[in-house]
């Protein structure tokens, strides 16, 4: 594999990797926001505190569905480029000997 390919490789698999982690906190954060905002209701906290946690909360919730189209992007391009740059050879050596 030449060295352009092993770094085109390690650029999209780096990407895939990041924005799987990046959808994991959002996901996180959505349900921290949402035992928060549930926490500030049942003390009776002041309505504009709990305005604001529902907008962060919100804007978790916006961030997941966009995150997961951008993984699933990279994923497919990680994919395309792998199966389209190996060649032959290099197959041959990726595979585990029988």
């Amino acid at each position: 594999m030449a060295d352009t390919e092993k770094r085109m490789l390690k650029i999209k698999t780096g990407s895939v990797v990041r924005l799987n982690k990046e959808l994991g906190l959002y996901e996180t954060e959505k349900e921290a926001e949402a035992k928060r905002v549930a926490k500030m209701r049942d003390e009776g906290a002041d309505a504009y505190d709990i305005k604001h946690a529902v907008s962060v909360l919100e804007e978790a919730k916006i961030m997941i569905p966009d995150t997961r189209q951008r993984l699933e992007g990279a994923l497919q391009d990680l994919t395309g480029y792998v199966v389209g740059s190996l060649t032959y050879s290099t197959a041959l050596r990726a595979l585990p000997v029988l």
